[in-house]
């Protein structure tokens, strides 16, 4: 992994954090990714994209079936070029961070609802403190 510091303080993503980013999408997004990967190398090579849109549809609909998505993702990566490769590492990062923001959306109402249940726990932590230090006060008057 990469440890090298960028000029705003943190730390870049390696080779290893983007392949662990990508491998933690859906299937079907990493399929979508690289599929835009081979569309755009195939405009930057200049050679007929119509020709090679046909047989990506045709594998995208037959990535549904059972298969591996590890084995069917591994040798695309391959024979993409480095600058594809770089945008598919960045798109990667966006979705896995959107996917992580989408999850802590849903999270956020029922962290709201524990804290509003802490608060009444210790309020009624509160109250039967009181009600102790009232009662130990009243046994103390009752009995002098």
């Amino acid at each position: 992994m990469s440890h090298e510091n960028n000029s705003s303080g943190g730390r870049e993503l390696g080779e290893d954090d983007a392949c662990a980013l990508f491998n933690a999408l859906d299937p079907a997004l990493r399929n979508l990714l690289i599929q835009e990967g081979r569309r755009r190398d195939t405009s930057q090579q200049h050679q007929e994209p119509l020709e090679e849109e046909e047989p990506l549809e045709e594998e995208f609909q037959t990535s549904d079936e059972e298969e591996d998505p590890l084995k069917e993702n591994e040798s695309p990566r391959r024979d993409l070029s480095p600058g594809t490769l770089k945008r598919i590492r960045e798109n990667a990062i966006i979705a896995a961070a959107h996917h992580a923001v989408s999850n802590m959306n849903a999270i956020l109402p029922l962290i709201g609802l524990l804290k509003v249940f802490n608060v009444f726990y210790h309020m009624l932590l509160y109250c039967y403190y009181l009600a102790h230090e009232i009662i130990n006060y009243y046994f103390i008057f009752v009995l002098l």
